[in-house]
């Protein structure tokens, strides 16, 4: 069983699916940003699903109740 997400207002089924994808993929990069409004400076990982050449893009923010998505999706395709 794959751990649960908060809600979020970007993803209001808790981020179940987004871990299931991350599942058995490929990380490309993680990092963090400066970029304002991203509560705790935010953690940002880039990952290819397993057998896909999109790679996409998870944000999650973080205060000290907790860990949620604040925006997940494609960024751009490996060949580019």
């Amino acid at each position: 069983m794959v751990e649960a997400l908060p809600l979020s207002r970007f993803s209001p089924e808790g981020g179940e699916n987004l871990l299931r994808g991350m599942a058995g993929g490929t990380i490309i990069k993680i990092g963090s940003t400066t970029e304002e409004g991203i509560e705790g400076g935010g953690l940002i990982i880039d990952y290819r699903r397993a057998g896909s050449s999109v790679v996409e893009r998870a944000v999650f923010a973080f205060n000290d109740s907790g860990l949620w998505v604040e925006w997940a999706g494609s960024v751009a395709s490996a060949s580019s």
